[in-house]
């Protein structure tokens, strides 16, 4: 049995592309640990698809699609393969609206950098929740002084504890070294960002979770940098923290892997995440901007 895991949904929304309107989904066929990322697109506004396309080779472990669609209409399909060897976050870019991608699945995606994976569970007692280590893509398609600028998160350990850390790109081509965004203190666990750039200022957001504040207790936060991806400044979004365990007497092994965000006018973050928040302790829906 094939099960067709973590979609993901990108549309072309950029004023100057000659694919506007096209849809973009890519998936994960699980059948063994030796999975591959596809995508798919649309060009009726979702009523049709056409056939799968392959994006991943060498097969391995993967988790999750990453799209994004660039200015001229560019489509970055993106991913993380954690094993089974050279953990990496890889790309491949369609400059025809989803026909063809480059480089082709035959030969070695782009580069953009190295990975290591954040440990799952995370060293913290009491957290038994997995923490995948996924691809987060986001593109500017505004009219700032950024746009056409690629962008890449995840969270890595490569410090001693699980950080998030984004890349930059002018093309998505050629890729600046990884840098921490969240200014955390060394030693805490900050993962599952999602970026949101937008499409009329060109802000760069991130949202993640966090246990900066208590240790143990998680709370969301959002990198924000208005220049380019230059510098970031962190505010909390989370009111309260919560204990990823709820109301469970035992540690619970999922927290509701997805957050995720975007940018609404003029330039406003919409934010979407899990949480345990008191007084239930029961695990739900929160939205903050």
């Amino acid at each position: 049995v094939i099960h067709n895991d973590e979609p993901f949904i990108a549309v072309d929304r950029s004023p100057g592309s000659p694919y506007r309107g096209n849809a973009y989904v890519g998936y994960t066929p699980l059948a063994t640990t030796s999975s591959s990322i596809f995508t798919q697109r649309s060009l009726d506004q979702g009523l049709t698809w056409e056939g799968p396309d392959r994006q991943s080779n060498p097969r391995g472990i993967h988790d999750r699609a990453a799209l994004a669609v660039g200015f001229s209409g560019e489509v970055y399909a993106g991913y993380i393969i954690t094993g089974p060897a050279s953990p990496s976050a890889l790309l491949r870019i369609s400059y025809d609206g989803g026909i063809n991608y480059q480089p082709p699945v035959e030969r070695q995606a782009t580069f953009i950098s190295s990975v290591v994976p954040a440990p799952s569970p995370l060293p913290v007692p009491n957290y038994q929740f997995r923490v995948q280590t996924n691809l987060c893509l986001g593109a500017d398609i505004s009219i700032s002084p950024f746009s056409g600028t690629v962008y890449a998160v995840w969270n890595d350990a490569r410090n001693g504890y699980t950080d998030v850390l984004l890349s930059r790109s002018p093309d998505g081509l050629l890729w600046f070294d990884p840098v921490s965004i969240t200014a955390a203190p060394p030693g805490t666990q900050n993962f599952f960002p999602f970026i949101t750039v937008s499409p009329f200022a060109g802000t760069i957001r991130v949202i993640y979770y966090s246990n900066r504040i208590d240790g143990f207790l998680l709370d969301v936060f959002v990198a924000e940098s208005f220049d380019g991806g230059a510098t970031f400044t962190n505010r909390r979004l989370t009111t309260t923290s919560f204990n990823p365990n709820g109301i469970s007497p035992v540690p619970t092994v999922l927290i509701g892997d997805y957050i995720t965000a975007q940018t609404s006018a003029p330039d406003n973050l919409a934010a979407v995440w899990m949480a345990t928040t008191p007084p239930t302790g029961k695990l739900d829906v929160y939205f903050g901007t």
